[in-house]
């Protein structure tokens, strides 16, 4: 499996909200170390970034499982992920309507600048690729 930093980012805070009731045990039953047990706005905040990594875990095992992961198939999941974020506005939270408008304009500034929009040649085949309807699977579920 392809690890990326943004995957090790999501499992650990994903352990940490597993295991979160038991470390609060620990820590407030010391009492030097009860000012570490988390809030439940830190909690909820460690809950928002897990769901926004949780995508790009996601995309990490989808484009780790293809045997060669080709342009046409990173190209799709770019405009999948740019599609995403560009139709999630319905966060009431200002911390998560921060993460999703900061990942679109990332996304928008890689698209811009390698002019993945313009390049007919990958576009076309992009539509034409045998692992388009196999992604479009993967990432309904």
């Amino acid at each position: 499996m392809l690890i990326k930093r943004w995957d090790s980012e999501y499992l650990m805070i994903e352990r940490i909200l597993e295991q979160v009731d038991n470390a609060i045990e620990v820590l407030y039953a010391t009492r030097k170390h009860r000012h570490l047990v988390l809030k439940l706005a830190e909690k909820n905040i460690l809950k928002l970034i897990a769901d926004f990594f949780e995508t790009f875990h996601n995309l990490t095992k989808i484009i780790s499982c293809e045997k060669y992961p080709s342009c046409n198939f990173i190209f799709y999941l770019i405009f999948s992920l740019r599609k995403k974020y560009a139709g999630s506005n319905s966060d009431t939270n200002a911390i998560g309507k921060f993460l999703k408008s900061t990942m679109l304009d990332s996304v928008n500034i890689y698209v811009r600048e390698c002019k993945l929009s313009e390049n007919k040649k990958i576009i076309f085949a992009n539509f034409l690729t045998p692992n388009r309807k196999n992604c479009n699977r993967r990432g309904s579920n």
